[in-house]
C-alpha cells in the first residue's frame, strides 16, 4: 500500500502529511462492520517521508523555552562553562515561528490486538529528533501518542514532550505544557542549589 498522504488515508489525520509505505500482517474474523475492526490482530510497520506536521513548530517552541530558561537563571549561572555558553548563544539566535514542523522521516511499528494498536515511532528532521509510543484504538477511532523531541546540535539536552491525540479526523499535536513547567522548575531548583553550594564553598 502506497499513499501520497499515508496518515490521512489510514486514520483521517489531517494535520500530518507525507509520502510513505505501510506493510504488515493482519487477520480478522469478519470483513464488514464493527466486528471486523474489533477482531483485528497482527503487526504493521510504516515509514512516512518528507512531510509536515501542521499547526505546531516544535523547534520554535524548544528555542523559546531555552530563551526563557536562560533569562530566568542568568544571574544564578555566573560559573558558565564553555559548553553552557555555546548553548546560550544557540538559544539566543532569532528564530521565526513557521507554524509547522517539517520532518525527513517518521518510522513506526504497531502490534494490533482486538482492534487496538500499541506501537512506537521515531521522528527525524534537519532540526529535531525524537521518539515515543502510544495507542491507536481502531474500535473507538482514537489516537493517543506521546513522544519526546529534542533539537539537534548544541541544544540537544532538552527533550520536550509532544502529545499527538484525538479522534480520527481531528488528531492534533500539542506540547505537554504541564510537563515542561515541571521540568523547568526542577532545573531552576538545581541551578539555585548549585549557586548556593558554590557560595558556601
Amino acid at each position: 500500500f502506497r499513499s501520497a498522504s499515508l496518515a490521512h488515508d489510514m486514520y483521517g489525520v489531517k494535520n500530518i502529511s507525507g509520502t510513505g509505505n505501510i506493510w504488515g500482517s493482519i487477520t480478522t474474523r469478519s470483513f464488514s462492520g464493527p466486528k471486523m475492526t474489533s477482531t483485528l490482530n497482527g503487526t504493521t510497520s510504516f515509514r512516512l517521508s518528507n512531510g509536515v506536521i501542521k499547526d505546531i513548530d516544535v523547534a520554535y517552541l524548544i528555542y523559546q523555552g531555552r530563551r526563557s530558561w536562560y533569562s530566568i537563571v542568568d544571574m544564578l549561572q555566573k560559573d558558565r562553562t564553555g559548553q553552557d555558553d555555546a548553548r546560550r548563544r544557540a538559544a539566543m539566535k532569532p528564530r521565526k515561528n513557521t507554524g509547522q514542523t517539517r520532518f525527513s522521516s517518521i518510522v513506526g511499528t504497531n502490534k494490533i490486538m482486538s482492534g487496538v494498536a500499541n506501537g512506537n515511532l521515531s521522528i527525524s528532521s534537519p532540526d529535531i529528533q525524537g521518539g515515543g509510543g502510544g495507542t491507536i484504538n481502531l474500535v473507538k477511532r482514537y489516537i493517543n501518542y506521546r513522544i519526546k523531541v529534542s533539537l539537534k546540535g548544541d541544544l540537544s539536552d532538552w527533550a520536550v514532550p509532544v502529545i499527538i491525540s484525538g479522534p480520527f479526523g481531528n488528531v492534533k499535536p500539542h506540547v505537554d505544557q504541564a510537563a515542561i513547567n515541571k521540568m523547568a522548575q526542577q532545573m531552576v531548583q538545581k541551578a539555585i542549589q548549585k549557586r548556593f553550594q558554590k557560595q558556601i564553598e
